[in-house]
This record gives structure tokens, sequence and C-alpha cells, in this order.
């Protein structure tokens, strides 16, 4: 079954283009931001870096130490996150956005100290999501559109078969061609579209942290960036997490909160400090 299976796996020219384009997309655009930034703001590049830095120590890598903590700690919760999918929506998007959020704080208090300017905050918001664009959208988007290619070009068994496996692995790696022969082109559009949303929404969510840190009496943007960041993660976790199948709709909603920080940012922006 399997093999009669694996025989039909075709993947349509025009996703395989999909998916190279946003590839492309996912890189070309985040550098063309921090150009634009450091041409028209006369910013430091150095400061795209440290945001890059930020999300691979936060996001990356950090953020697993409170997950590990509150998981392997509680297990009633550990059980309710497994079998809940709801649960894990709203935990996962909660936890990210704490983490993202305070690590941004961290960042700008120690390695951003001496550059506490608005448009240095713009570069860094630039560099966080814009690896996070490269890394979520470009590597897998690529990824993707070579093995597209590769199956349409070999086909499917003949790929397969190549790679030289057996047992489990050749029975695993099976199971997960037939399904991504299987993925609609719009979860790739989804999932090569979300990570742009969150870059333009990471750069105003690392004003408002900015803003929260040298004005006294804005103290408040803080845990509002966290808030703003949770409502902004939560539909993307909706659908990771299997809540709903539908990708427009979240999709969509991400766009228009991703529209509403951008716009609050905005307005900030040509507000003065105190």
């Amino acid at each position: 079954i399997m093999d009669s299976a694996l025989n039909s796996v075709t993947i349509p020219n025009s996703t395989t283009i999909l998916m190279a384009s946003l590839a492309m997309l996912n890189t070309v655009i985040p550098l063309l931001i921090a150009y634009h930034y450091r041409k028209r703001l006369s910013v430091k590049i150095s400061t795209f870096f440290i945001g890059l830095l930020t999300y691979m120590l936060f996001a990356m890598l950090l953020v697993q130490l409170p997950d590990i903590l509150i998981r392997g700690t509680i297990k009633p919760f550990s059980e309710l996150v497994k079998n809940s999918p709801l649960t894990a929506a709203i935990y996962f998007s909660t936890l990210t956005a704490l983490v993202e959020e305070s690590g941004r704080f961290f960042i700008y208090k120690t390695l951003m100290k001496n550059r506490m300017t608005k448009e240095e905050a713009l570069m860094l918001g630039a560099g966080h999501g814009g690896i996070q664009a490269m890394f979520v959208g470009s590597s897998v988007m690529m990824s993707n559109a070579i093995l597209a290619f590769s199956l349409n070009s070999l086909g499917a068994e003949n790929y397969v078969s190549k790679l030289g496996l057996t047992g489990e692995k050749l029975e695993t790696t099976t199971k997960g061609i037939i399904e991504f022969g299987q993925i609609p082109a719009s979860s790739h559009f989804f999932d090569g579209t979300v990570p742009l949303i969150l870059m333009v929404a990471q750069i105003a969510l690392s004003y408002i942290v900015f803003r929260s840190i040298v004005s006294k009496t804005e103290i408040y943007l803080f845990p509002l960036a966290i808030l703003m960041h949770i409502a902004l993660l939560l539909p993307l976790y909706l659908v990771r997490k299997g809540v709903t199948t539908n990708v427009f709709v979240p999709e969509l909603i991400m766009l228009l909160f991703a529209m509403a920080i951008i716009y609050f940012a905005y307005v900030m922006y040509q507000k003065k400090t105190d």
C-alpha cells in the first residue's frame, strides 16, 4: 500500500516555485530592511547582529529551560499540554512571548545600553525578526523546494531507493514523503509567509520594549508588548498544534494583529519620550 502511494507522489511545479520564491523573500527582505535602516537612519550594522544573537540565544536556546522546568516538574500540567492541543497552543505562545520579550529587555540593559536610540531599536528588531525569517521561513522553504524538485525529477520511489535506507528508517522516510506530497499549497504559503509577518511585528515590538525602558511614564509598555506578542503567536500555535486545519483565517488574524502592533509602535515613534 505504501509503495503504491509512494509512486503517486508528485509535487505541482507551481508549488515548487512558490516554495523557492518564499525562501528567497525570507532571505532578501530582512537584508533589504537592514540595508535601508543602515543608510537612512545611520545606525550600526552590528545592531542587526545583536538582534540576530537575541533571537538565537533566547528564542532558540534559553526558551527550552523554563519549558523543561515547567513540564518536567509539574506532571499533571505536562499531561494536559500533551493531551490538549488548545492548552498546548496557549502555553507555547505564552512561553515564547515571555522569553523573547524578556530576552529583548535584557539585551537592551546590557549589549545595547550604549546605543539606546529609537533608530537602533528598529535595527535590533530587524535583526531579531530577520534571522527568524531566515531560519524558519527561508531554510524550511528551500529544503522543501529541493525535496519537491528531487521527487519530481527522480520519482519518489527512485528517490527513496537512492537513500539506501532499510527497516524502520525506510518506513519512516517513506511515510514522511507520502505525507509531504499531500500537503496543500496553502499550507506551504502559510509556512513561508508567517515568518515575514512575524519579522515586521518583531521590529515594532523591539521599539515598544525600548520605549518602556527609556520613558519613565511608559513602563507599562513592557507587559503590553508581551501580551501583544502572545496574541500574535496564538493563531500560529493553533495551527501548529492541530486545533484548526484552516490556515487562511489564522494567518489573516496574525496579519491584522501585526498591523495593529505596527500602527501602535508608529504612533509611539512619532511622539517624544518624557
